[in-house]
């Protein structure tokens, strides 16, 4: 490592820590919570290698094409999608782990709004990140024990939103291609909007301009088939993820009826138990089983997690249409969104969306939810009161 390299190293960490230390105040919790944080991110900073000094190197041939892979899509993502891809991605870090955090999320059992943890710079957000699994998994079992529906879900990688160079990470460079694509994108659309505060908004423009970005690499590439592969391999998770977006729906309406609790917590099975016959019955719509144990995890904790990724997608597939396809004017569109208020932000969002499933109700949908039972839990929308 280069002494400039080890300098930003050092100033990286100690900026994590000055931070931990102003934030961590009542609470020495909060202050275990950011040293972990440092920790892990000083692990990051500390083991990175250049790239340029791994590409075309001996005995790292797979490692050093993917890293070219990386490259390739930073120029890409700079000059097509207007992103900025011009800082990011330079160095690589081999991880001991599968993941390089695993993230906390928490519900009541009779309730869709999750518990909320506030972190400097980016707000806050459903869920509490990790460097270490058995950290999550401990704050899991805690806030299981005190009555939360909870889920673990193991990640790839972050962004650092531009404040320090973010990294290739081994959890994800032998990713397939697609996927990896997808990945590299999404994290870049974080550096280009972040909008504290609003996880939802912000994962849902990132996860949208993946999708159209990797599109387009792929179309320029000439392997289109590629990603029609890689789609078809990952249709049974999308008409999954749409069934629990219908789930997720169907329980809003039971957690806001105006009913007793002991009413709405047998609503509440029921919509979980109709779910589960209908991924039963429709399993080989949804990966052949290769989904049961995701389907045993899910309940309120994990319906937020989906949802965080998922809820606006197809607002910004509108906001980009009518931006005329062109990415700067749709990534300046999506500024101006999130310097509205949340409420008025929310409002816009759902306008979109309601053109957004008006303008495709007409068409054939391999993604449909075909799951009636969804809606016989009793609680119709008269009992809101």
């Amino acid at each position: 490592m280069s002494d400039r390299r080890a300098f930003a190293g050092l100033l990286a960490w100690w900026v994590v820590i000055l931070t931990a230390v102003l934030f961590a105040i009542p609470g020495c919790q909060t202050l275990s919570y950011f040293t972990q944080a440092a920790r892990g991110q000083w692990q990051i900073v500390s083991e990175r290698q250049a790239i340029d000094g791994l590409v075309g190197g001996t005995g790292a041939a797979e490692l050093g094409e993917r890293l070219s892979t990386v490259q390739e899509v930073l120029v890409f993502a700079t000059h097509t999608l207007m992103l900025p891809g011009d800082s990011s991605y330079r160095t690589y870090v081999e991880l001991d782990r599968k993941y390089v955090v695993w993230n906390v999320f928490a519900a009541p059992r009779l309730s869709l709004v999750g518990e909320q943890w506030c972190y400097p710079i980016v707000g806050c957000a459903p869920y509490r990140g990790f460097f270490s699994e058995a950290d999550a998994l401990k704050l899991a079992e805690k806030l299981r024990a005190s009555g939360l529906d909870t889920y673990v879900g193991g990640v790839a990688a972050y962004s650092t939103l531009g404040w320090f160079e973010d990294s290739v990470l081994s959890s994800f460079v032998y990713w397939p291609p697609p996927d990896l694509v997808r990945l590299l994108i999404h994290e870049l659309a974080h550096q280009r909007v972040w909008v504290r505060d609003d996880v939802r908004f912000n994962e849902s423009y990132a996860s949208f301009v993946a999708e159209r970005g990797s599109a387009r690499w792929f179309a320029d590439k000439g392997q289109g088939g590629l990603l029609a592969e890689a789609r078809s391999r990952r249709a049974g998770v999308r008409r999954w993820r749409t069934l629990l977006l219908a789930v997720r729906d169907e329980l809003q309406i039971v957690y806001a009826a105006r009913v007793p609790e002991t009413v709405r917590a047998s609503a509440r099975d029921k919509v979980y138990a109709a779910l589960q016959a209908c991924y039963l019955t429709g399993i080989e719509r949804y990966g052949n089983g290769s989904l049961d144990d995701e389907m045993a995890r899910v309940n309120n904790a994990y319906l937020i997690s989906v949802s965080t990724y998922d809820d606006f997608q197809g607002a910004f597939g509108v906001l980009f249409t009518e931006s005329g396809e062109q990415w700067e004017g749709f990534h300046a569109e999506v500024q101006r969104l999130g310097e509205m208020s949340g409420p008025e932000r929310d409002a816009a969002l759902r306008r979109l969306g309601e053109q957004h499933v008006a303008g495709a109700r007409d068409q054939d949908h391999t993604d449909q939810v075909q799951c009636e039972a969804l809606s016989g839990h009793g609680l119709g929308r008269k009992s809101l009161g």
